[in-house]
């Protein structure tokens, strides 16, 4: 315990003496928060009960992701978890990037989110847009529980064996090592893992709040408060980190 203690006191001292930004920034490809840059219309930002056309990817790389059509967007929404605003999905709103930020394995991601439904939701997709059945995706299924998924000339999915409540916040964690090597937790708990290899082909867009391929559907209902896009997998110890900031912040 002692062991595992002092090395995660290492990862945050080594993340505050690189300026407080988040842990492993360095390894930080994509990050969207609400507390963050979020624009209604143009370079505006959003106000309480707007709609958000884009959200700023918070790493300074780029990856900022939009939605052109009115009715499909989020709200922006104050004060919606431990006095932070968050992003409210509400029917069929969703947020995408028309290009890929990632394509294969290694990655992990970190998805601070709230659901009042109990259909089946995706969270985050990363798809070939031309296909209904390639893709990377982080998702709820109808029992609250959270699948990370790798589907592809197969179908590779781990399952949290615990579920979130309804209307609660809650911290779902992907990471895939490898085309053969991907796990999932929620709350830091319910931890599964699945080694069947399959690698999406042509992974080209990036999307939150829908499941986006060439058909879109599944929405999420619920909120996006954070999500994180690391282009590596974390050892235990730097997700534990992570996982530990999250929680602070947002309260989970």
């Amino acid at each position: 315990m002692t062991a595992i203690l002092n090395g995660l006191f290492g990862v945050i001292a080594r993340k505050n003496a690189g300026g407080g930004g988040p842990v492993d920034e360095a390894n930080l490809t994509a990050w969207f928060k609400a507390d963050g840059v979020v624009y209604n219309t143009g370079t505006t930002q959003a106000t309480n009960g707007q709609t958000v056309d884009k959200w700023v990817d918070a790493t300074g790389n780029g990856h900022d992701i939009v939605q052109t059509t009115a009715g499909n967007r989020p709200l922006f929404i104050t004060g919606a978890q431990n006095s932070l605003p968050g992003l409210q999905f509400v029917s069929s709103d969703w947020l995408e990037k028309g290009s890929a930020i990632v394509t294969a394995a290694p990655y992990t991601i970190y998805a601070v989110a709230k659901s009042s439904s109990t259909a089946t939701q995706f969270i985050m997709m990363m798809p070939n847009s031309a296909s209904g059945s390639t893709y990377f995706s982080l998702d709820i299924t109808a029992a609250s529980a959270i699948n990370h998924t790798a589907r592809g000339g197969g179908t590779a999915t781990a399952t949290t064996s615990t579920a979130f409540s309804l209307n609660t916040a809650f911290l779902a964690t992907g990471k895939a090592t490898s085309a053969s090597s991907r796990q999932v937790r929620l709350n830091g708990a319910g931890t599964a893992a699945n080694g069947s290899a399959v690698t999406p082909a042509g992974v080209n867009q990036f999307a939150l709040g829908m499941a986006r391929d060439s058909s879109p559907n599944q929405p999420l209902v619920g909120f996006i408060y954070e999500f994180r896009l690391y282009n590596v997998a974390h050892d235990d110890t730097t997700r534990d980190a992570v996982e530990a900031e999250l929680n602070s912040k947002w309260a989970i």
